[in-house]
């Protein structure tokens, strides 16, 4: 493991440090704290990649919509926004697809939905040495289905080692009972099948679950699933012998 590498997942242990404690009085996790890990940590950080994070749906495509009643693309995004805020304190570079409720577009695009589709790959396509993270929220007919599951294609050989990577610590760290296994996608997801680099589909649970679905709808559940995934990230970049 390389020494930038080990400086990042030891500020990433302080920040878990710092986030069971903000969880245990209700405090906000990094936001507002006055903390600033990432310069303590960060370095010379010039080899590690970009992390492209991609909060599914937005604007006029809100996605599924939760048992509650909530719409997925703001759940996808207040993950995606607390796993770039442990991301970039740990020393990372992040680069999101939207932080806001809008909808990508781009003219080579065809459709509003493809268009927006298109709009992600090109951002990830206009980086140098970047690893994609999609998010998202599962959903079926029957409600008894829980656990989150990370998807990914052959387009890259070292996208598998990401999405199982993930899988792995999610099922040690905090869904204990989770057996789900990373799963390829074939040619059926749009944004993994059209890029070259490491690219994963992270469905973060079932929305379709009501149990599942008050938990992802909490700030604490989306602050600890935002920490394991962000692990998991610096654990695959050393293993996809980024750095």
């Amino acid at each position: 493991m390389h020494f930038t590498l080990k400086m990042a997942l030891f500020a990433l242990l302080c920040i878990g440090a710092i986030l069971l404690l903000s969880l245990a009085f209700g405090l906000s996790p990094l936001r507002g704290t006055g903390t600033d890990l990432s310069v303590q940590a960060r370095g010379d950080f010039s080899p590690l990649p970009v992390v492209i994070l991609d909060p599914g749906h937005g604007g006029r495509d809100g996605g599924a919509v939760s048992i509650t009643g909530t719409s997925e693309k703001h759940l996808n995004l207040a993950v995606a926004k607390k796993l770039g805020d442990f991301l970039e304190a740990a020393g990372m570079r992040v680069i999101y697809t939207r932080t806001e409720d809008i909808a990508l577009t781009d003219p080579e695009g065809g459709t509003k939905k493809t268009a927006d589709l298109l709009a992600r790959v090109k951002i990830a396509r206009g980086e140098e040495n970047p690893l994609f993270v999609s998010l998202h929220m599962n959903t079926l007919p029957q409600e008894q289905y829980s656990g989150l599951q990370v998807f990914y294609t052959e387009s890259n050989a070292l996208s598998h080692a990401v999405a199982s990577t993930i899988q792995r610590d999610i099922r040690m760290m905090l869904q204990k009972e989770n057996r789900r296994e990373a799963k390829n996608a074939g040619h059926s997801i749009y944004v993994l099948d059209r890029l070259d680099c490491p690219a994963v589909l992270v469905e973060c649970g079932f929305i379709s679950n009501h149990t599942e679905a008050r938990l992802l709808e909490t700030e604490s559940y989306q602050n600890q699933l935002a920490f394991v995934l962000s692990r998991s990230i610096l654990e695959a970049a050393e293993e996809m012998a980024i750095i």
